[in-house]
Order: C-alpha cells, then sequence, then structure tokens
C-alpha cells in the first residue's frame, strides 16, 4: 500500500544519508523511540569478526500484511565483496500473512580493514 511504500522509502533513504532516530520520527509522525527501535532492527552486526574470518547470521523477513507476499528479489547490493547470501532461497517466494521466512547473511572481510557495511534488498507486491 501507499503507506508501506513511503515508510521504505523514508527509512531506505534516511540510512543511506545518514539520517538519525530523531529525524526519522519527524519524517514519519512517529515517537523517537519507534524510530530507534526501526534503524537498530535494519543493521545486523557481525562483532570480532577476524582477518580471513568469516560469520554468519540469519536476517528474518516477515509479512506482517494481511495477505501473501511474493518475494521476487532477494540480493545483497552493497558490500558484496564482503557479504553473501548463504543459499539464497528461489524466487517467487510465497510468504503468508502473518509468516516469515529466514536468510543467512555471510559476512567474510578477507584481509580489508576496518568495518564494512552491506545492504540487503527484498523486493516484492508488499
Amino acid at each position: 500500500d501507499d503507506f508501506q511504500r513511503r515508510f521504505a522509502k523514508v527509512v531506505n533513504y534516511g540510512l543511506a544519508y545518514g539520517m538519525e532516530a530523531f529525524g526519522l520520527a519527524q519524517r514519519l509522525d512517529i515517537p523517537t523511540d519507534q524510530a530507534r527501535e526501526i534503524l537498530d532492527a535494519y543493521f545486523v552486526a557481525f562483532p570480532n569478526v577476524a582477518a580471513n574470518g568469516m560469520a554468519d547470521r540469519e536476517v528474518m523477513i516477515a509479512n506482517d500484511g494481511v495477505s501473501s507476499c511474493s518475494i521476487t528479489r532477494i540480493a545483497i547490493t552493497l558490500g558484496a565483496t564482503e557479504f553473501s547470501l548463504v543459499t539464497p532461497p528461489a524466487v517467487p517466494l510465497m510468504i503468508g500473512s502473518g509468516m516469515s521466512t529466514s536468510v543467512t547473511v555471510r559476512y567474510a572481510p578477507g584481509m580489508s580493514a576496518g568495518p564494512h557495511m552491506g545492504t540487503l534488498e527484498v523486493e516484492g507486491n508488499g
């Protein structure tokens, strides 16, 4: 729906341009605590991964809508050299209302030093 589309755009563009919880709360007309929760949930931490090491994390994709959602694409679009999907699910992938599925994201920094950031994009009809 239009609200969900607007919400997703504000969060995605806000994160890309470094928006903090206060700014997100103002733009979405929600409490700052709720905006902070949204931002915190958006990031998956991979602490203490050594050079040439790797770590996997499960990322849940949930359908909070009232009808089934068809996921047509799941991809790492930023940080693709350090991040990858472990056994990506076949698409299209149907997720029923109130249901969820998980994908495994692998972080393998190789010899590159410093923090890395990756973006997991999920596209679908809902």
